[in-house]
């Protein structure tokens, strides 16, 4: 792999396409990174001070200030590049989201692979999720890379819209890509406070009194970022990765954020009625505020249940040490207290 090969990381503002340009640029990379809004201005900043970065480290990163519709300028990048890192999509799980998730997710995916076919870029590395598996359980370990997606009475929008897209990003496998997939699961890690995952920091820090026990995996940015370019460089295409530390009950995961912020621990159990009865009070409260509540009814119903996944197979093929969630989660809550204390 040449170190200057010149590269294209979609949704640079996001949580992993901001750690992502970084972790590239640390290799050597040229990139070149799609943003929508001038909110990177402020990530990048931020940046510097978290990972104690020169104040001209990103002056090397070449901008692409546009969106996945603004054809003609995707068009003019892919023609420079040879891998398309693409992390940029929409996480939502609430239901007013479904027509933007489509765009986001699926259409904007579906538009890219055909584009690099098309234009004969060689490598596509895809940040897909967790909720693009299958829920069976195949091993005494937890779910893993084979089990079969199906779509349920209690399937997200977010879960099959990412499901969606991965079918896109096996079509252009089949169309002459090298493709990779990995599938993170709850990505801890500093980024644009109250933004997808970053939220959990930032609620517990508001004093958030509820928890539960369902429980989930979790892993840190910098694996993610660490298992898209183990993906490109060690060229292991057509294959997709669980990337994921740890499965954590959630009541565990408050309580390391709680003690990392120095607050008080959630204390308050919310069962499933309770549950039921806060995403309906903030779905009323929503229609004459207008404001967007951290709860809803997908996210009430997934506090409470089970999930185990197995992350083998990136440990054996990737060789990746994922970060203990302990230490990710001191790492995140340092980096908020620093712009908050």
């Amino acid at each position: 792999m040449n170190k200057r090969e010149t590269v294209f990381v979609t949704g640079a503002s996001g949580l992993v396409g901001s750690h992502l340009v970084m972790l590239l640029l640390e290799k050597g990379y040229h990139v070149l990174a799609l943003v929508r809004s001038e909110n990177h201005k402020t990530l990048y900043s931020k940046f510097s001070k978290w990972y104690n970065k020169p104040s001209d480290y990103f002056d090397q990163i070449e901008w692409v200030k546009g969106s996945f519709s603004d054809i003609d300028i995707i068009i003019e990048t892919l023609k420079k590049v040879t891998t398309v890192f693409h992390c940029g999509a929409k996480v939502s799980f609430h239901p007013r989201d479904a027509k933007e998730l489509y765009v986001n997710n699926l259409k904007a995916t579906r538009d890219l692979i055909s584009l690099c076919v098309e234009l004969g870029v060689k490598n596509f590395i895809y940040t897909s999720s967790t909720a693009a598996i299958g829920e069976d359980f195949y091993s005494e370990k937890g779910i893993n890379e084979t089990a079969e997606w199906k779509k349920e009475k209690h399937t997200t929008n977010y879960s099959v819209s990412k499901h969606l897209a991965e079918l896109e990003v096996w079509r252009g496998m089949e169309e002459g890509l090298n493709v990779g997939i990995i599938n993170p699961s709850v990505i801890i890690g500093p980024g644009l406070w109250g933004k997808s995952s970053t939220s959990l920091i930032q609620m517990i820090a508001n004093g958030i009194t509820f928890y539960t026990l369902g429980s989930n995996g979790f892993v840190d940015v910098r694996n993610v970022t660490e298992a898209l370019v183990k993906v490109h460089e060690q060229k292991k295409y057509g294959h997709r990765y669980l990337v994921v530390s740890e499965n954590l009950i959630f009541r565990d995961l408050f309580n390391l954020i709680a003690d990392s912020l120095t607050v008080k621990r959630p204390s308050i159990y919310a069962n499933k009625f309770l549950s039921a009865i806060g995403w309906r009070v903030i779905r009323f409260i929503e229609l004459f505020t207008q404001k967007r509540g951290h709860l809803t009814k997908e996210t009430a119903k997934s506090g409470h249940v089970l999930k185990k996944y197995d992350n083998s197979k990136a440990q054996r093929e990737l060789n990746i040490g994922f970060i203990p969630v302990a230490d990710s989660v001191k790492h995140s809550s340092d980096c908020y207290l620093s712009e908050t204390s």
